[in-house]
């Protein structure tokens, strides 16, 4: 039997962006139209485009953020029970987090803006290996 998996480090590099548009629907009427409206406005003046990588090694993940827009804090779910958070004005995008065993962990990257009371969260399923 062939082994698909070697000894070798694991990387992943996941880039994801994310858009968002609302269009007039003729089967509404003028006011539900409007909502819409009002809520392309909002995405308009959110302007946040999530986006990071990360690269697996053994049991520590490091994860950078790529996002872009008018954010002002990013926080990290790593699906364990631990967070942590990033402020724009930080700088460095990167986290590093070391999981304590092997498994199946959903992460959640949340980026928010509180004078717009904006926020964009992007999920996704993460397999480590020990």
């Amino acid at each position: 039997m062939k082994k698909l998996i070697s000894n070798l480090p694991l990387s992943v590099l996941i880039i994801c962006t994310f858009a968002m548009s609302v269009l007039a629907n003729p089967n509404k009427n003028g006011a539900e139209n409007q909502k819409d409206a009002q809520t392309s406005d909002k995405q308009i003046q959110c302007n946040i485009k999530l986006g990071f990588e990360y690269a697996v090694d053994n049991l520590t993940v490091e994860f950078t953020n790529t996002s872009i827009g008018n954010w002002e804090n990013i926080n990290w779910d790593f699906g364990d029970g631990k967070t942590a958070n990033l402020s724009k004005s930080a700088k460095a995008g990167i986290m590093s987090h070391t999981y304590n065993a092997g498994g199946s962990y959903t992460f959640c990257l949340t980026a928010t803006n509180t004078k717009t009371s904006c926020n964009e969260q992007f999920c996704g399923k993460l397999f480590i290996f020990d």
